[in-house]
């Protein structure tokens, strides 16, 4: 079953530069592909006092290994929320 995580960053490097700079230092262009295909979606936004990543993964193993590569911790670390996906569309 898909799973939807939220990260959500708090403090003075959680900012839409801070994600840019954590894209470019990984090789990744915005807007360009993710670099796992076991990742449905991916998007990111500011909150207030923030920023948040949220992406879709077909499975929670899915997530839970390419977490396990390293999530870089430039922005601090997350909270994180897990939800089940019931549908999603393209």
């Amino acid at each position: 079953m898909a799973i939807a995580v939220e990260l959500t960053y708090r403090g003075p490097g959680a900012t839409a530069e801070g994600y840019n700079k954590v894209l470019s230092d990984a090789g990744i262009t915005p807007g360009g592909s993710h670099p796992d295909p076991e990742c449905l979606f991916h998007w990111a936004t500011t909150v207030p006092g923030g920023f948040r990543v949220t992406d879709v993964w077909t499975s929670r193993e899915k997530w839970d290994a390419f977490e396990a590569t390293g999530i870089p911790t430039q922005m601090g670390t997350p909270t994180k929320e897990f939800y089940e996906v019931v549908n999603y569309l393209t």
